[in-house]
């Protein structure tokens, strides 16, 4: 890197001398770049390198306000412009796969199975699309950690109203059928200010349809009468074929913690309980998550068993509205199994880790706690999240 910044310098000041002394001493111009081959793949915003910053989220920021604005700032650009995008991604999977059976149909297209010049253009559309989707899952656990090492700092998505911004992105994510990357980039951020009174009393307050309706949407589209989703299914998606979203645990998880954060004297709890029982969010849960045959498909059926009757138990606890909700749920046979259930040992330690800071498999290194050298690797089987880990770990080099 010194040698090619030495060579910056060298072409800069040669073009400063074929233009003649003017009598001044020379200084890089204000447009002076050096483009870094071994940076080319690093995401860098607001200074900070994101690869490091994510192995090592304890690292004392110079103004981690400003980093967390810049993170958002890039977050709302990505999701927009993947959301955007959709349609083309779409168009062109479609495209590439009519071409193939085409050509199949044909005896034709290329020897090897690699697309033809006219499929090139859609495959291109879409390599696209999941290059955006790769960056802004990467910003996503940039910022879900962030809030995660520095709690306090979630309450500033409320003070600068993004709170509303990301719950619409969440509809619009759901609205194009994109239960992937996008809608999942949303969840994430969500599930985080559920932890925080001011970021609840926000969601508690945008106006209908509102926070509870679109996470229904996401986790059962069929209890409300949804359309199919249209994004089409990949390795890197969370789109369940099944009915039910492959991240149904982790949605409840966020539907739990909003109402427990909101039974603690938030304002305008009582609009959220109304919600829902005007969504028929009890029946919901039991009949169309825990009682679903479907359940076992998506990932960690336990702890979406372990989430929902949590999550029952706290909305027929309420002391306001409890009455009506275990009045709805005593009159489904099915609660009958689960209302004296306790789930208090049933989630380990290792199911608590947030599974979206791994690389999508069950044997991926943790984000958080890995090097990036191969034999340093602490799977999400092997090793939760823990924070203490990292903080502790001194040959990594600053993120910024």
């Amino acid at each position: 890197m010194r040698r090619q910044l030495r060579q910056g310098v060298a072409q800069a000041l040669e073009a400063y001398e074929a233009e003649g002394d003017d009598g001044h001493s020379w200084k890089p111009p204000n447009d002076f770049r050096v483009a870094y081959a071994e940076l080319d793949r690093e995401l860098v915003v607001g200074g900070i390198y994101l690869r490091h910053f994510l192995k090592e989220p304890t690292f004392d920021l110079l103004d981690p306000v400003h980093f967390l604005n810049e993170l958002l700032l890039r977050f709302f650009g990505d999701l927009e412009s993947a959301l955007d995008q959709m349609p083309q991604k779409v168009a062109a999977i479609r495209a590439a796969a009519q071409a193939v059976d085409e050509a199949a149909a044909e005896g034709g297209g290329s020897p090897d199975g690699a697309p033809t010049s006219s499929e090139g253009g859609g495959v291109s559309s879409a390599l696209a699309v999941r290059t955006t989707e790769g960056t802004l899952s990467l910003v996503t656990s940039a910022i879900v950690y962030l809030l995660k090492v520095r709690t306090p700092l979630t309450d500033q998505l409320a003070r600068w109203g993004y709170c509303p911004r990301v719950l619409g992105l969440l509809q619009k994510a759901l609205d194009a059928g994109a239960l992937g990357v996008p809608a999942v980039s949303s969840l994430r951020l969500i599930h985080q200010m559920a932890d925080r009174p001011l970021c609840v009393e926000s969601l508690a307050a945008c106006d209908p349809p509102g926070a509870l309706r679109q996470l229904l949407r996401l986790v059962a589209p069929d209890s409300l009468g949804q359309q199919a989703p249209v994004d089409p299914p990949s390795p890197l998606s969370s789109t369940s074929l099944t009915g039910l979203h492959r991240d149904t645990a982790f949605i409840l998880e966020a539907l739990k913690k909003l109402f427990h954060e909101a039974m603690r004297g938030t304002h305008g709890y009582e609009s959220l309980v109304q919600q829902a029982l005007a969504l028929r969010l009890p029946e919901v849960v039991l009949s169309e998550v825990l009682e679903s045959p479907k359940l076992r498909d998506v990932l960690d059926p336990a702890a979406a068993k372990v989430h929902g009757v949590e999550l029952l138990k706290l909305l027929s606890a309420d002391p306001a509205f409890g009455f009506l909700v275990g009045q709805t749920l005593d009159g489904l046979a099915a609660w009958g199994k689960y209302k004296s259930q306790n789930h208090d040992l049933f989630i380990t330690q290792d199911q608590q880790g947030d599974y979206f800071l791994t690389e999508g498999t069950a044997d991926a290194p943790v984000l958080l706690t890995w090097s990036g050298r191969p034999n340093d690797k602490v799977t999400a089987q092997t090793k939760g999240l823990s924070l203490t880990a990292a903080a502790d770990s001194r040959d990594q080099p600053s993120p910024v």
